[in-house]
């Protein structure tokens, strides 16, 4: 049997499913009196740009202070008994998770699923993550948080077993 998720690293970007993922997290958290590291992953290169899934475009906070702001805010309805860490890592986000979690040995990462074309096509963040890092995944959506080995997460979307059409 797993045991609670005791320190819990979450990735935020400030997205719609980012802000499930913090709201799961937050969750966890309270009931297992845990520590919660919420983490902004900077943008690689300057010009990077957020595309959401609603098809708007808005530039991503390459200014420390910015993401810092971000983080404030997107923080600021924690309950108090719950301990966070806000962080600000720089690179791509998968190894950039990774590192953080591997830091404040964080037992459990939350990320919100993100279905773009790209990472329909590489695996994206979540394929990094369920490869790379110690810590357990869970990936919360829509549909509700997976986690490692269900068998929902077992495979991408683009890879999982379609029906037939008769």
């Amino acid at each position: 049997m797993r045991s609670a998720a005791r320190r819990l690293l979450v990735g935020f970007d400030g997205t719609p499913p980012a802000v499930a993922a913090l709201r799961h997290a937050v969750r966890l958290a309270r009931r297992n009196h845990g520590l919660l590291v919420v983490a902004y992953v900077a943008p690689e290169h300057p010009a990077a740009v957020l595309v959401s899934p609603f098809g708007m475009c808005s530039p991503l906070p390459e200014n420390p202070a910015l993401a810092g702001a971000l983080l404030r805010d997107a923080c600021a309805g924690i309950p108090e008994q719950i301990s966070v860490v806000r962080v600000v890592q720089h690179g791509r986000a998968g190894p950039a998770l990774a590192r953080a979690a591997e830091r404040f040995a964080c037992d459990t990462i939350v990320i919100g699923t993100h279905r773009s074309l790209c990472s329909a096509i590489t695996g994206g963040v979540e394929r990094y993550l369920r490869r790379h890092a110690k810590a357990r995944l869970v990936v919360a959506g829509a549909s509700g948080p997976r986690r490692r080995g269900s068998p929902a997460a077992a495979k991408p979307a683009s890879m999982r077993a379609r029906p037939s059409a008769a």
